[in-house]
């Protein structure tokens, strides 16, 4: 098989990305036409999500994209930030660096620039989202995760954590990750794909970019194949800080 058709299932499971609070300046680059170049790895997610968040015209001023302090994946990962580093708004700084989970985040909480610490809807210093991307798969890790994502949260009512999940995880360990997180003042708001309820957002690729190789129902069945959820500090856990 050529190595460049390989999925590598690697690399799409080892990534964290964080982001900053969007930025106050209004004078963003509208001039990106959002368009991604991706390397040669077909289905790799390493940078990906932050790369779409920081050309979006209302892009956080900071995004941070951590994978495991491996030499492979993170040149991987800084590859695909300097390919796409033209199309990143203005106003938005991207960062990478190797992080390997449950480990202290003072590395990452001082990436945050002095103008962003405490704003007006924070009682911390944190990031504002951040991505978990088929993670919980690693049901022996929960615990280290669950310190990656809780640990440079910021603790205000907009902060949110995304989480994503492959169907090949099994329901009981999403289940073990989801309510351990509850344990530590995390609610889910929203939830979906992955089983036969999908509604019709959920079954259809709704992009509009041509994917090469692939057609939409192709992509469609791939979207159906994640469960994801979005959650938030409690109301509970806010009243304590």
């Amino acid at each position: 098989m050529d190595p460049e058709s390989v999925e590598n299932i690697l690399k799409d499971s080892l990534s964290l990305t964080f982001l900053g609070e969007s930025p106050q300046d209004d004078e963003r680059s509208q001039s990106n036409d959002g368009r991604l170049s991706y390397g040669h790895l077909l289905g790799s997610g390493t940078a990906l999500p932050s790369l779409l968040s920081s050309v979006l015209p209302e892009s956080p001023s900071l995004v941070v994209v951590t994978d495991y302090p491996d030499d492979i994946i993170l040149n991987n990962l800084r590859d695909n930030v300097k390919r796409n580093e033209h199309a990143v708004s203005r106003g938005c700084t991207v960062l990478c660096g190797g992080y390997e989970w449950g480990h202290d985040v003072t590395y990452l909480l001082s990436l945050i620039p002095p103008s962003l610490h405490k704003s007006q809807f924070q009682r911390t210093t944190g990031y504002d989202t951040v991505f978990l991307s088929v993670l919980s798969h690693f049901d022996r890790s929960h615990g280290a995760l669950l310190a990656s994502l809780t640990a440079p949260l910021s603790t205000h009512h907009d902060a949110r954590s995304y989480v994503a999940a492959g169907t090949y995880t099994r329901p009981a360990v999403c289940d073990a990750f989801l309510r351990a997180a509850e344990r530590l003042g995390i609610m889910w708001m929203q939830s979906g794909g992955g089983d036969s309820t999908l509604d019709e957002d959920d079954r259809t690729w709704l992009g509009t970019l041509r994917v090469r190789e692939l057609d939409k129902t192709q992509l469609g069945v791939r979207k159906g194949m994640c469960r994801w959820w979005v959650g938030r500090w409690s109301d509970e856990m806010l009243r304590m800080e």
